[in-house]
């Protein structure tokens, strides 16, 4: 069976005026569309940026995915575990 790989629009709060990501569609492997981490260079926000739904983040520019799961952990917000495997294209 293949994965099916949805693309999504980003919230509009995802990234800085003028990127030239905003309004990029990113893969997804999680059919439920949620957590998903977005790392960008145009982030000039120091701390992590909890978007419009509660779960996907904008991270700081210069952050990765291990600081980013450490936030998560410490913050009660990391996927429940049955979307876990699923995570492997977050951005």
């Amino acid at each position: 069976m293949s994965e099916i790989v949805q693309l999504r629009h980003p919230d509009p709060g995802a990234h800085e005026p003028g990127c030239m990501n905003s309004g990029a569609h990113l893969p997804l492997a999680d059919p439920g569309d949620t957590h998903v981490d977005i790392f960008c260079n145009c982030h000039r926000f120091t701390e992590p940026k909890i978007l419009s739904n509660g779960s996907d983040i904008a991270w700081p520019a210069g952050w990765e995915m291990r600081q980013a799961d450490d936030w998560r952990q410490r913050n009660g917000l990391m996927p429940p575990p049955e979307l876990e495997p699923l995570q492997s294209a977050r951005r």
